[in-house]
């Protein structure tokens, strides 16, 4: 249809087309270039006047394919010539950025007229080339942009021209242009309303879209305003769908805010299915309306009759979803997710029936297991969680209890709960049902599991610690006036414990119930739930006690407690780490220092696998602690006299501890001063040398040191020495009186 010169036929010839060659022989077709031109003279026609065939860059006012068929047999040679090689290949044809970028698919012109213009342009991309993103380039970028009469048109014509408009950088030429056209905006705010119209509004969607710099389309949402016109881009995100393109439609939906258009189904669950959840709750955040169905419908994939894999395969198929990230789709992923959404939305509980449910059976099984494979739990610690997990209207839950029971061969107690609950003899499990006919008119509360048993064994208690203190001298502080006392008589104190206990939940956030705080002659029980403390309460008791560098505080592993403090009680705000400074010697760390060195022994030998408070009692004072009050409810008022005593000796244990190591790293000639040193002071903060010893006015003694012999200063035993500490402690505290507290008599 149109003649071209031999001579003018090239790639550069066509500037507004990219050639893409389709096929395993594009380098064949770009090395063989003659015989492109003989493809050209050789073009048939149809009968029509079209070409059947052309080359790309022909250009053809009649032709509307994007693909061009590459005719076989141009060459006679036989298949090694083009003809052979390019034998049903395709040759697609990319338009440039402006092809159909405006309303109603209009093109836009990206040529750069005048021509003064595109040579301004070249020569200003070497001159980024030159000096990159910087003050030079943004005051040429501000420059031109002042001296057109649309600026806003003019930087989608420099960004199309762009030669890394494909894929712009933040500091790619590109991205410079509309980050700059942006600074202008804001700097001189021309009169967008007449400069920019939604023509130019849909040609800057479709010229960002085609990029995957989220900042750079945001940058665009910004400068163009095209929150004025949204609802025009929601058949372009819908046909972004219709491709598959579930994160690109959703980050598109977020920024111009197209919370109305959408649902579940659409991008937000397909998300979900790919893993690319923040992209989905960056879209739910604002999209109230989904927030409970989408939770819902993740909550129906959990059944007990099918697996969450197979129903979530099914809702794959359903609805068409691709490229879904398989590994996630499992009960544990899942079901954290769901809770997390849930709690985020404020969405209640019975909304996500499934997954409280399962939540439950875990906690359930956590349970047996903790009682009847570790025996960690005695009876009351068992029987208070129990009531707490399984309520009076599951009846599923309460079954579950008793098969649960029954398979570890306590029919006893599966009896027992079967009866508390009410549950019909039919739907009990075969053993059950036999031990109740074999028990007939005997209740079952009233026969203890042989389990039970072992909890009252008197030669099985003899074997744990008991608190060496009169239960005078445990205190439960329960307001403001007891706590204020408390911490008056700790701020006089040289060494203090601590610790602290919560309720032990399945799936929620744990709350701290009690802390603890031990002296050598007092130990303290903070009811942190019933006390209505203030938070100016806990700043003084951590200004007057834990951040006190002549107070040593000792804890076992406290991390977890402290991020329990700073969670519960943000007031309490307490220095603790390795550069922290502070006085906080955790005895654990302790424990590993003193096993590293080859002439420090225990008391007591004996062959640990794990390095828990229990193992190192029973090192240091050749019994274990009780840990069966551990797990149990902590936040039911009145704590019981067994959870009492177990709070307190869990405090006042680690002073027992702490006196034994001392002691034996004095036997091994070892200096104590020497190892609180090593552990309490950060290698930052240590004196000149390299020693970790903190001097004072250039002498060798250490602060630390110093204050380690206060730590010491009980002797290691008579009674004598106990009369004299008492007298100097009752002199320290001038006219403080000890706060009365509860006798606990009453309370335990």
């Amino acid at each position: 249809r149109r003649q071209v010169p031999e001579s003018r036929f090239s790639v550069q010839s066509f500037p507004i087309f990219q050639l893409v060659f389709l096929g395993s022989y594009a380098e064949t077709v770009l090395s063989r270039f003659s015989d492109i031109q003989t493809l050209c003279s050789t073009a048939k026609m149809t009968d029509s006047g079209a070409p059947r065939f052309m080359p790309a860059g022909y250009d053809s006012d009649n032709t509307t394919e994007d693909e061009l068929v590459m005719p076989g047999g141009l060459n006679d040679s036989g298949s090694s010539g083009l003809g052979g090689c390019l034998e049903d290949e395709r040759i697609k044809i990319v338009p440039h950025l402006g092809w159909r970028a405006g309303l109603l698919e209009q093109d836009f012109e990206i040529e750069l007229v005048p021509e003064t213009i595109a040579t301004w342009f070249e020569g200003f991309k070497d001159s980024f080339k030159t000096y990159k993103k910087g003050p030079i380039i943004s005051q040429r970028l501000q420059m031109f942009y002042m001296n057109t009469q649309n600026p806003f048109e003019w930087a989608l014509k420099l960004f199309a021209n762009c030669p890394d408009h494909s894929s712009p950088k933040s500091s790619s030429l590109a991205y410079t242009v509309i980050e700059e056209l942006n600074s202008f905006k804001k700097r001189y705010t021309p009169a967008t309303d007449q400069l920019v119209d939604d023509n130019l509004r849909m040609v800057a969607f479709n010229f960002m879209t085609k990029q995957t710099h989220c900042l750079l389309f945001r940058l665009a949402v910004d400068t163009y305003e095209l929150l004025r016109c949204r609802e025009m881009f929601v058949p372009k995100v819908r046909a972004m769908l219709a491709r598959k393109q579930y994160k690109e439609a959703g980050q598109i939906a977020v920024d111009l805010e197209l919370f109305d258009h959408f649902d579940e189904h659409d991008f937000v669950m397909p998300l979900f299915l790919q893993d690319k959840i923040s992209i989905a709750e960056d879209f739910l955040n604002r999209a109230v309306r989904l927030q409970r169905p989408v939770v819902q419908l993740l909550d129906s994939f959990f059944s007990k009759k099918e697996s969450v894999e197979s129903l979530c395969s099914r809702y794959i198929t359903e609805h068409n979803v691709t490229d879904v990230y398989y590994s996630k789709l499992h009960q544990k992923p899942l079901s954290k997710l769901v809770q997390r959404l849930a709690k985020s939305y404020n969405i209640p509980k019975e909304f996500t029936p499934n997954v409280n449910k399962m939540k439950n059976f875990g906690a359930l099984q956590f349970l047996c297991h903790k009682r009847y494979y570790e025996k960690g739990l005695n009876k009351d610690s068992w029987d208070e969680m129990v009531r707490d997990t399984v309520s009076e209207a599951d009846r599923d839950l309460q079954l579950e209890l008793v098969c649960l029971c029954s398979g570890f061969g306590d029919q006893a107690e599966a009896a027992k709960w079967a009866e508390h609950f009410r549950l019909k003899r039919k739907d009990l499990p075969l053993l059950v049902q036999d031990y109740f006919v074999e028990n007939e008119g005997t209740a079952p509360r009233s026969r203890p599991s042989q389990l039970d048993e072992k909890w009252d064994d008197p030669v099985a208690t003899e074997t744990k610690l008991t608190l060496p203190l009169d239960e005078s001298r445990v205190h439960l502080v329960d307001s403001r006036e007891k706590f204020f006392a408390m911490t008056s008589d700790l701020s006089q104190q040289s060494l203090v414990a601590f610790d602290s206990e919560w309720k032990p939940t399945f799936g929620g956030a744990n709350e701290v119930a009690v802390i603890q705080l031990a002296s050598r002659d007092d130990v303290y029980l903070v009811d942190v739930l019933v006390s209505q403390l203030q938070g100016s309460d806990w700043s003084e008791l951590a200004k007057s006690v834990f951040n006190r560098d002549d107070v040593l505080k000792l804890a076992f592993a406290p991390s977890t407690d402290f991020n329990m403090f700073q969670k519960a009680l943000p007031a309490f705000n307490v220095s603790y780490g390795p550069q922290s400074g502070s006085t906080i010697l955790d005895l654990q760390v302790l424990w590993r220092k003193v096993d590293a060195i080859k002439s420090f022994q225990f008391p007591f030998q004996e062959e640990i696998t794990n390095q828990n408070l229990s193992n190192l009692a029973k090192l240091c004072l050749g019994k274990k602690l009780d840990k069966s009050n551990q797990f149990s409810n902590w936040a039911q008022r009145p704590l019981r006299r067994e959870q009492i005593q177990y709070a307190a000796l869990d405090a006042y244990v680690l002073l027992q501890i702490y006196d034994v190591i001392a002691k034996q790293l004095k036997a091994a000639r070892i200096d104590l001063n020497e190892v609180l040193n090593g552990l309490l002071c950060p290698e930052g903060k240590s004196g000149e040398g390299g020693s970790k010893k903190r001097s004072s006015g250039g002498s060798g003694s250490s602060r630390r040191g110093n204050r380690g012999d206060k730590y010491n200063k009980r002797p290691e035993g008579g009674s004598s020495s106990r009369d004299s500490q008492q007298q100097n402690r009752n002199r320290m505290r001038n006219s403080f009186e000890r706060p009365p507290g509860p006798n606990l008599n009453s309370v335990l």
